[in-house]
């Protein structure tokens, strides 16, 4: 019977492994490894063992204690001689989950039971020490089968502990075990050291026998069968009762001791040991791919010295090594990333990528800031990037060319717009042609410096420039440019000259986005007469575009324009018909909206209608039904810094390219890896106060919690204990970060509470006498909703003492008139001194004056706001607020809040830096830039909010004095 079960599980791996290794070719190829150390919260940086308990906790095994770990935080179990209840030794050796939810912990001394996150913990010597054998015995290896026995290797001998008996036996005596292991159908085996053995436990014999020696076993998502040795991979042929050995053995034993093995969610094979590093064989290709530390290389393993790979529950694999612990989030690995390598002539050329398109040949072509183009040839998860593609006399202009936009017309020439050197053409196989400039040509471009070029309906060239908009006369077989510039005296020219987009729409208008002069229409009357209507933020009309700082124009394939702003996030354009003219509106999405950041860079859409748009943090997927936005950034593997204007393109498979300062993300949405996987959750411990709670321990003579923190437990609390601090977790590792969480208590929320980030806690103050359910539900990062909420109960009792309450009111009220008038009269820049004098009015708390203390350490001496990217999250982070505590300090202590807080530190960084004769060969923007600033206009406004003056005139000024 189990050979029929492994051959129907073989032919149902055949079925279903072609369409699924085609579905994860993208993704299964090259992986990136995140990592965490004792900085993190481990309690040591060796990791010898992984597993994940019944409910899903991590728990890991270190050289310096047991650490389990929910994703957001770690909690230690040590050895401590005054705690009976305490590991027995801090060296752990071997780890099993149990079906009650603890886990069983092998040391150098013994075995201890943890029973859950919040304890205790139990000594086996202690339980049972009439077994001498087990008592400071080195436990080497440990399972829990399915019928509750528990299987010991040690040091002693091997021992089978029957825990619903509580009875323990000797077994195979004098014989050698690497590890037991157990299949889903309970076909159990024991790797002995010399053979392994298909064990039949009921009559406690061998059924089979075979000469091969084995360290670990374990069964793939496919049901297939596969045996470790130390240098070989053996697979079970059910239908032949043998294990053959894989081809790549060949390539194992090349390196050093392989001794563990699991496999991802793809079916890759991982493989690991002690010197050996990380080898994955990839089942669709039938490769083996070794992945070894390298020190120049971020994403690389830490160390080659690998004790463990595990796989969690929602995919995630997770390496332990000498140096720390690594992780493998295929969640986290949905962009790819092509970046300059300086050691490497086939990568990019330079990281700031400012167009990319394809040609009519096919070729990839992608601009730079500075190294003009390059041939991406991509392939998988490779590339190769070519320089020199084009020939003649004026490659040497375009060689070191600031690109900004790429074009190909119908007639197959490809345009390549340029910043400083002018306008490029080439046809065919010919020396590629330059336009310029020239003062004494009124029929040359307008300008050297181009943004874009379109083509329209007529096979016509329009070319945008940062002075107007020229079209291309090519009817005498000549080329002669016509301008069309601002006239300030005529409103029916450009609004302004600096154009950085020309875009036709499917019914062949032409419109431009220009900076500081909004959107343009191109009107071209039937005599040939061009004019142009203009659409500018008007601040009485709502319908207008939210900003002048225009930059991108988009046409959906539902044919609903877009305008991209540099200040106010994405206009949808609306066309409607009043009193029988055509009117245009604007409705913008901003940050407020949900959309990652208001510059607004470019704009693709994929095969679901969903709106990519390339901010100054990262990728919004914007879903136009809903009006709502899914956001990514560099912990999902967005490339670091700003995307580029305009520097996007996506291909007919649906593969998107975006380029910024930090190169260039590929990636084809419909293959984007869903997590399935519902995570369930788990409360990791309670506060009152700064004090945790223990099960049993009373706390100002009153027993908070009676049991342990599982669904439908109860929390007692006594006034005036009538506050607490619960800590939680969704136990989905895959994007941590972006799982959420939503909770109400009956009878206090008239509405659920949500919270999507890092370390995620939910807090209640001064609840009324009664009881109470708090309900609390959890999603994965993909919005896999869990089906039935966590419930706690709450209990609250004891008599309120009014005299106290009616005080405790009146002080509230104190306080917040304070609070009020601090808030309107504070507008002077924050200084140490200030601040200190705002504490003493405000009567600061402890806890709030100590995370005060350390935001100003961070910004005076450590100047964290010269990081462009420092979000409320991120600092939180540092400080280990959560970002509502963060935010709640600077407003109500500081009178600020978190972008006004940092903003007036990256200021006064931007006037000293002005004043000192060492920056006078920067230009304005770029000290911005090095202060922390990444957008020109938002700059700019907040310089002349702070300062009453613009930067240029603040440089003057100093200059004049």
């Amino acid at each position: 019977m189990m050979c029929l079960n492994r051959l129907s599980n073989i032919k149902w791996f055949c079925a279903i492994a072609i369409v699924l290794f085609q579905c994860s070719v993208a993704w299964s190829n090259s992986f990136k490894f995140h990592h965490q150390t004792t900085e993190n919260g481990l309690s040591h940086n060796e990791v010898r063992l992984i597993k994940q308990d019944k409910d899903g906790l991590l728990w890991l095994g270190t050289q310096n204690g047991l650490c389990a770990y929910d994703g957001y935080r770690y909690k230690t179990f040590k050895f401590d001689e005054n705690n009976e209840h305490s590991l027995i030794s801090d060296k752990i050796y071997s780890l099993a989950p149990s079906a009650r939810g603890g886990m069983w912990v092998g040391t150098t001394i013994g075995l201890n039971y943890v029973h859950s996150i919040n304890g205790p913990v139990d000594r086996w010597q202690d339980t049972l020490s009439i077994y001498t054998g087990l008592n400071s015995a080195h436990i080497n290896y440990l399972l829990e089968d399915s019928r509750e026995q528990l299987w010991v290797n040690c040091s002693t001998g091997n021992y089978l502990y029957n825990i619903p008996k509580n009875k323990v036996e000797k077994v195979f005596d004098g014989k050698g075990v690497n590890s037991f292991y157990e299949e889903p159908d309970g076909t159990f085996w024991i790797a002995f050291t010399d053979r392994l053995v298909q064990y039949d436990r009921d009559n406690r014999k061998e059924i089979h026998s075979y000469n091969i020696k084995v360290r670990r076993l374990e069964v793939d998502q496919f049901g297939i069968l596969w045996a470790l040795g130390g240098r070989s991979l053996y697979q079970f042929m059910p239908n032949e009762n043998r294990f053959a050995k894989e081809a790549i053995s060949k390539q194992i034993a090349q390196g050093g001791i392989l001794n563990e093995l699991t496999f991802d969610k793809n079916g890759n094979i991982w493989l690991s040991g002690y010197g050996a590093g990380v080898r994955v064989y990839l089942r669709d290709t039938h490769e083996l791919k070794e992945y070894r530390s390298n020190p120049i290389l971020q994403t690389s393993i830490s160390s080659d010295d690998v004790y463990s790979v595990y796989t969690d529950h929602s995919g995630v694999v997770w390496v332990g090594t000498q140096e720390g612990l690594d992780f493998y989030d295929w969640s986290r690995d949905r962009f790819k990333q092509w970046q300059h390598i300086p050691s490497d002539s086939t990568s990019l050329a330079c990281n700031f990528v400012q167009a990319i398109a394809r040609d009519k040949s096919g070729r990839l072509l992608v601009g730079t800031r500075d190294n003009g183009v390059q041939q991406a040839i991509i392939n998988g998860d490779k590339a190769v990037f070519r320089s020199n593609i084009f020939k003649g006399e004026n490659t040497r202009y375009l060689r070191s060319a600031y690109v900004a936009g790429i074009f190909t017309d119908s007639r197959k020439r490809t345009w390549i717009s340029t910043m400083e050197s002018g306008l490029f053409m080439q046809q065919n196989d010919e020396p590629i042609k330059r336009f310029i400039y020239r003062s004494n040509n009124s029929s040359s471009l307008a300008s050297n410096r181009i943004a874009s070029v379109i083509e329209d309906r007529r096979g016509r060239i329009w070319v945008a420039t940062m002075s107007g908009l020229c079209l291309l006369d090519e009817s005498d077989g000549n080329y002669k440019f016509h301008r069309f510039e601002h006239n300030p005296y005529d409103p029916k020219t450009i609004s302004l000259n600096a154009i950085f987009k020309v875009f036709m729409d499917s019914k062949g208008r032409i419109w431009l986005a220009i900076n500081n002069g909004g959107v343009n229409l191109l009107h071209e009357e039937k005599d040939g007469k061009i004019w142009f209507e203009r659409f500018m933020h008007l601040a009485a009309d709502s319908t207008s575009i939210s900003s002048n700082e225009a930059f991108v124009v988009f046409e959906d394939s539902k044919k609903q324009l877009w305008a991209g702003t540099s200040a106010m996030g994405i206009n949808r354009i609306t066309e409607v018909e009043e009193n029988g003219k055509t009117k245009f509106k604007f409705k913008a999405y901003t940050e407020a909206d949900g959309l990652a950041d208001n510059e607004v860079n470019s704009v693709l859409e994929d095969e679901f209608g969903y709106l990519w748009i390339a901010t100054n943090r990262g990728l919004s997927r914007f879903n136009p039904k809903t009006e709502t936005f899914v956001n990514y950034n560099t912990y999902d593997g967005v490339v670091k810094g700003k995307f580029r204007k305009n520097a996007a393109w996506r291909d007919n498979d649906g593969t998107m390219y975006f380029g910024g300062a930090g190169g260039i993300n590929s990636f084809k949405p419909t293959e984007f890896p869903v997590n399935n996987f519902v995570p369930t959750i788990k409360v990791t411990s309670l506060f009152i106060d700064q004090e945790e709670v223990e099960v049993g321990k009373a706390l100002a003579d009153n027993i908070v919690l009676n049991e342990r923190l599982n669904p439908n437990a109860t929390i007692h609390l006594k006034y005036p204990q009538n506050r607490f601090r619960l800590k939680m977790a969704a136990l989905s590792y895959a994007s941590v970060r972006r799982n959420q969480y939503q909770w109400k208590m009956d009878d206090i929320d008239n509405s659920w509470n949500s919270y999507k980030g890092n370390e995620p806690e939910i807090v209640y103050a001064d609840l009324p006498k009664g009881k109470y359910q708090l309900q609390i539900k959890v999603a994965n990062n993909d919005g896999k909703w869990q089906p039935k909420p966590y419930v706690l109960n709450i209990e609250v009792s004891g008599e309120n003492n009014w005299l106290v309450l009616i005080l405790s009111l009146v002080g509230a009220g104190i306080l917040v008139i304070l609070i009020l008038k601090f808030r309107k009269t504070t507008i002077e820049p924050i200084a140490l001194d200030n601040i200190s004098e705002k504490k003493k009015e405000l009567e600061v708390p402890k806890e709030a004056q100590l995370v005060i203390d350390e935001l100003n350490r961070l910004m005076n001496e450590e100047k964290l706001y010269l990081n462009c990217n420092l979000g409320l999250n991120e600092l939180a982070d540092i400080l280990k607020q959560t970002p509502n505590q963060l935010s709640a300090i600077l407003n109500d202590y500081i009178g600020k809040n978190f972008y006004e807080y940092i903003n007036e530190f990256r200021v006064e960084e931007v006037k000293s830096r002005l004043v000192d004769p060492a920056n006078d060969s920067k230009t304005i923007l770029g000290v911005a830039w090095d202060c922390g600033f990444n957008s020109k206009s938002a700059f700019n406004r907040i310089f002349k909010t702070t300062t009453g003056m613009t930067p240029s005139e603040f440089q003057k000024k100093h200059k004049k004095s």
